[in-house]
């Protein structure tokens, strides 16, 4: 399978319902859905784009080692600058998500962090630029 933007590194989260997910992503954090497709036994692998970003996803599969936030102690996040953090922290929590911590100014920028349906930590942070 062939990547949708060239480069060396994606973000990869696991998933217990990717068209779930992505449709959540959607709708609380203004993803945008590039495809989805089968990978086998009931699997299916996901790509969004993030601004000019893309972000990938599979169902979870515990046999392969890709386990979901909520069944293992290991801590992961994302990172990603918005160009009005305010209007992205708005809708978020309009659409109910679940914020861990509230929009605040930080050493490396104005910023916040929330939860998706399946525990994933996103770290928002107001564009520098």
């Amino acid at each position: 399978m062939k990547p949708l933007k060239e480069t060396n590194v994606y973000s990869y989260l696991n998933y217990s319902d990717v068209p779930k997910a992505m449709e959540w992503l959607e709708q609380a954090f203004g993803f945008q859905p590039l495809r989805i497709e089968e990978i086998g036994n009931g699997r299916q692998h996901g790509e969004m784009w993030i601004g000019k970003e893309v972000i990938m996803m599979a169902t979870a599969n515990p046999n392969l080692g890709m386990k979901l936030p909520a069944e293992t102690e290991e801590a992961f996040g994302v990172f990603i600058y918005v160009d009005d953090i305010e209007a992205h922290y708005k809708k978020s929590c309009d659409f109910g998500v679940n914020v861990v911590n509230k929009l605040e100014q930080k050493s490396y920028g104005y910023r916040y962090i929330a939860k998706d349906i399946d525990h994933h930590n996103w770290v928002f942070v107001k564009n520098p630029n």
